[in-house]
């Protein structure tokens, strides 16, 4: 009987060790769920601006339906989730391999580079940074500052422009 009043508190002291470590825990998966959300919707978003601009004829089209592209799939992929908001759309042309490169028929053959910018929210901020600092009252940060890229190179040849290979139908 007296052995029993000696343990009482033990059960609640272990599940109390036990529940510091596993909170903390849950809430970082989910922490790192949401980041890989946005990281994989930047993505898509980025190689949907990419397609957009390689297959356009002239590079200031390519560029501006690249950059309205990446917005509206990021937007559409986010939708209802108020922890990503959807930043710029970079494009530009890249040589490949530093060098200008032609195919058989003369054509030049190039890339676009397109880097969709977004900022990630963060929930448990304290998780992620949990030194106190001087600007944030929780001790960490509260929004991350995130990018996706996506390099194409743009088929020399114009019929793979309108469609995704020869005997397909034209989109």
């Amino acid at each position: 009987m007296n052995k029993i009043k000696k343990e009482s508190g033990q059960a609640v002291l272990e599940t109390f060790v036990v529940l510091i470590v596993l909170i903390p825990a849950i809430f970082a998966v989910i922490q790192l769920s949401i980041i890989a959300f946005g990281a994989i919707a930047a993505y898509d978003a980025a190689q949907s601006a990419n397609r957009s601009a390689i297959i356009q004829s002239n590079d200031n089209f390519a560029k501006q339906n690249a950059a309205l592209s990446g917005i509206y799939v990021m937007s559409t992929q986010i939708s209802g989730a108020n922890n990503i908001i959807p930043g710029t759309v970079d494009t530009c042309t890249v040589i490949p391999a530093g060098k200008q490169m032609t195919d058989h028929e003369g054509n030049s053959i190039y890339a676009y580079d397109v880097t969709q910018n977004y900022l990630q929210k963060i929930m448990f901020s304290s998780l992620v940074n949990p030194l106190p600092g001087s600007q944030y009252f929780s001790g960490g940060i509260n929004v991350m500052s995130c990018s996706a890229n996506s390099r194409m190179v743009r088929s020399p040849d114009p019929t793979y422009r309108t469609k995704a290979y020869s005997n397909a139908n034209p989109w």
